[in-house]
């Protein structure tokens, strides 16, 4: 499952297709999912990522892991 939690996490980091500044961001596995921190700001900056990444949330919900994204 991580696999396909990095490569989708991927995706979503570069949907814009143009060279962009990455927040520092963890990831790791808590018990029942995993937990994603990014950076506040930079999310208050890209709110068609945040969407994304709340949309992503929700699929994992629907086969039972949780995706947390949380502020780091």
């Amino acid at each position: 499952m991580a696999k396909i939690l990095a490569l989708r996490l991927a995706v979503i980091l570069c949907h814009a297709r143009r060279p962009i500044e990455l927040p520092k961001w963890t990831l790791r596995a808590v018990r029942a999912g995993y937990e994603l921190r990014l950076a506040g700001d930079w999310l208050g900056r890209h709110p068609l990522t945040q969407f994304l990444l709340e949309e992503e949330a929700a699929q994992w919900e629907k086969v039972g892991l949780r995706l947390g994204i949380r502020p780091l």
